[in-house]
């Protein structure tokens, strides 16, 4: 009888996870490149105007 200390085990998890992340990777890439962008937004600027009237005042009666 053969002791390999489960590395059957441990290369049967590794192959699971590395099948997953490909699975997932093909998956992400797969939408990224078939993605379209069909929506315009449009949007507006606001227009702000400023008025600024100056007046003397003097508190000096001798002028």
């Amino acid at each position: 009888m053969e002791n390999n200390n489960g590395k059957g085990i441990f290369y049967g998890v590794i192959g699971v996870a590395t099948l997953v992340v490909a699975i997932i990777g093909a998956t992400f890439a797969y939408f990224s490149a078939t993605a379209t962008n069909d929506t315009i937004i449009k949007g507006n600027a606001a227009q702000i105007g400023l008025n600024l009237d100056v007046t003397k005042v003097s508190t000096d009666a001798a002028r």
